[in-house]
């Protein structure tokens, strides 16, 4: 197994597809060619952003990786040093853009593995829950 396709399971697991048939069938689905691409580190992300002015105040406080970055409210971001309304409301509209993100892989992820919203009961064999 390569190492992309290592980190391809890691990210499955972290999303919480345990199942080894479910990691099958999300991976062949993989169409990651057309999808934009996330940075993972808060600071390339906040480049991405164009706000990378801020990426001390943010690795000084601990706040890492894209994960941590999502789960930042307004006053922390005033905490980390953002003063200008314009500067927080960027930052705030690209962690309300994750968190969209997050829910629409989540939605992708359970579609591709079979659960859906569906009332049709799924047979307990096969489904790929999450």
């Amino acid at each position: 197994m390569s190492a992309a396709e290592t980190d391809a399971q890691l990210q499955l697991l972290h999303v919480g597809v345990i199942r080894p048939q479910c990691s099958r069938l999300l991976l062949a689905c993989d169409d990651t060619d057309d999808a934009p691409t996330v940075p993972e580190s808060a600071a390339d992300w906040l480049a991405s952003i164009k706000m990378d002015r801020y990426t001390d105040q943010f690795t000084g406080a601990g706040i890492l990786t894209v994960d941590d970055a999502a789960q930042l409210t307004l006053k922390d971001i005033i905490e980390l040093g953002v003063t200008l309304v314009g500067h927080q409301k960027k930052i705030m509209n690209s962690v309300q853009a994750l968190h969209v993100e997050r829910q629409q892989t989540v939605r992708l992820l359970v579609a591709a593995a079979g659960g859906g919203s569906s009332d049709e009961e799924q047979p307990t064999g096969s489904s790929c829950l999450i």
